[in-house]
């Protein structure tokens, strides 16, 4: 899928989500079992986005 706007590719826009997850939740200072609580996922899927082994 090809999104429209400043040449932002799928794969780039999938790293820039997760990274910006990831920051996030350390910066709440939250575990993963926490955000994946508040987030109906399970703390494997969480780490699995974060970790880039799941596309968004």
């Amino acid at each position: 899928m090809k999104h429209e706007g400043p040449g932002v590719e799928d794969g780039q826009l999938d790293s820039l989500v997760r990274t910006r997850i990831r920051a996030l939740r350390v910066a709440q200072g939250w575990s993963l079992e926490e955000l994946a609580g508040r987030a109906n996922l399970s703390q494997s899927s969480l780490s699995r986005i974060e970790n880039g082994r799941r596309r968004l």
